[in-house]
């Protein structure tokens, strides 16, 4: 599968595959990929389109496939908190939700079939460490973090001022909080998770989440920690991210050092990974093109094709996110959809 990422190096315009409407009531499953073999497609639904992105995804599945990609990660698709908020999309209101502004659970669900049926697998972001401040959830004191005067605080050590920091040594909120992802694997079809903000968690629930989830019968997940602590696999994710990397990779472009020091950082971040067991390799996301574009970063176009095909081609698993293959020129904030 691999094969085809050169694609990514050639400017390309998204073509459309059509919207099928179908009358299965039922959820399509997926055999996800060998771990080897996936390649992640990362979609930011704020920006993708100006339409209503759950239907008008379904007409760019073609064009994301001939990019080599057989596996979609939606950014946080719930609905957003209003207290307090900065309108981030990992403020999430309501873990069972979809963001009014990105269409139906319905419309969701169809693309999920949609995306199955073009052979494309489905994980979506999720948020365990923090809700809104509007969150149902909230009622339930004990389940969020306090301080010394009784007060729900926001993430220690942030300024996530907009979120309410969860508190894991309540067992009754670890529990709704696995509740609520089966939810998405059982009654929506999906195919795993990429977990938001996991150094923040606990290893012991990520270990008991991961078990439950992998435990769902005639279902293969795939789990993606956005982190690098070593106990992710431990904990039963597959992924997490190759930060080490990323930053080393931008040393040889911004300053000049050995482009060998590349096969050093990744022999660095595989020594202690288990068999089987993989680093996300990236040379952007969508965190870092809220601060600059690929092009930007990686000084122009042919530099933001070289940083990818470097990124693509290392032992570990590519991803692309929206955008950058189009070599679109300039940052991305992800906070606000484009009017």
């Amino acid at each position: 599968m691999k094969k085809y990422i050169w694609l990514l190096s050639c400017i390309l315009l998204l073509g459309c595959s059509g919207f099928s409407s179908v009358s299965e009531t039922s959820l399509s499953r997926y055999q996800l990929p060998d771990l080897e073999d996936i390649v992640i497609y990362q979609v930011n639904p704020r920006v993708f389109t100006e339409e209503r992105p759950f239907r008008a995804i379904s007409f760019y599945l073609d064009s994301i496939k001939q990019l080599g990609a057989n596996v979609i990660w939606f950014m946080p698709i719930h609905e957003t908190g209003k207290e307090k908020s900065v309108n981030s999309p990992y403020c999430v209101r309501d873990y069972r939700s979809v963001n009014a502004e990105f269409g139906t659970i319905e419309e969701f669900r169809e693309l999920v079939r949609e995306c199955h049926r073009k052979e494309v697998g489905v994980i979506i972001d999720w948020v365990p460490n923090h809700t809104a401040w509007d969150h149902p959830w909230i009622e339930n004191k004990s389940w969020y973090t306090q301080n010394d005067q009784g007060e729900i605080i926001w993430p220690e050590g942030t300024d996530w001022r907009d979120v309410a920091d969860l508190n894991y040594d309540n067992m009754e909120m670890r529990l709704a909080m696995i509740e609520a992802m089966k939810y998405w694997i059982t009654d929506i079809g999906i195919d795993g998770f990429r977990c938001d903000a996991v150094d923040y968690v606990p290893a012991d629930f990520l270990r008991q989440a991961n078990d439950t989830l992998l435990g769902i019968p005639d279902t293969r997940l795939l789990l993606l920690a956005e982190g690098k602590r070593p106990d992710h696999f431990e904990a039963g994710f597959q992924l997490n991210y190759g930060w080490d990397f990323h930053h080393r990779m931008r040393q040889v472009f911004l300053k000049e050092i050995p482009a060998s020091c590349l096969f050093e950082a990744h022999r660095e971040e595989y020594a202690d990974i288990p068999a089987g067991k993989h680093k996300l390799r990236f040379s952007t996301n969508h965190d870092e093109t809220a601060g600059q574009s690929p092009v930007q970063e990686w000084n122009g176009e042919r530099g933001s094709m070289a940083a990818f095909v470097i990124s693509a081609f290392m032992p570990g698993c590519p991803m692309i996110y929206s955008s950058q293959e189009v070599g679109y020129p300039d940052k991305i904030n992800f906070f606000i959809r484009p009017l």
